[in-house]
């Protein structure tokens, strides 16, 4: 099981994601997305949690 760290910024013209995993990289995954893209925002949590486990869907 991996630790994935995300820190969302959100306004009224875009939502930046970064997403990172410290066991993988020191980089951050950055993303930008539509003003409350909820569905791009699970999407992008989806990817990076099926890269650091091999998982292919979210786990709450």
């Amino acid at each position: 099981m991996s630790t994935l760290f995300v820190a969302l910024e959100v306004s009224g013209t875009s939502w930046v994601v970064g997403i990172g995993d410290p066991g993988q990289s020191d980089k951050v995954g950055m993303h930008k997305l539509a003003p409350a893209d909820k569905g791009g925002l699970l999407e992008q949590n989806g990817k990076a949690c099926a890269g650091a486990d091999g998982l292919s869907k979210l786990h709450a």
